[in-house]
């Protein structure tokens, strides 16, 4: 066994008066991946008219 415990409860402990703020940052992160992505189905159409399949 080692003598050093595992660091990962400390941390949590040291964040819990940010959990508000970790959780917000959360969501902000999800909106935006999901914002990207959406921008990205929204383009796709053009792409496929301007680069039309040659294969």
């Amino acid at each position: 066994m080692s003598d050093h415990p595992h660091p990962l409860p400390r941390l949590f402990r040291y964040s819990r008066p940010y959990r508000g703020r970790f959780v917000a940052a959360l969501a902000a992160m999800l909106a935006y991946a999901g914002a990207s992505a959406y921008v990205a189905y929204l383009i796709k159409p053009i792409i496929n008219k301007v680069l039309p399949d040659t294969v």
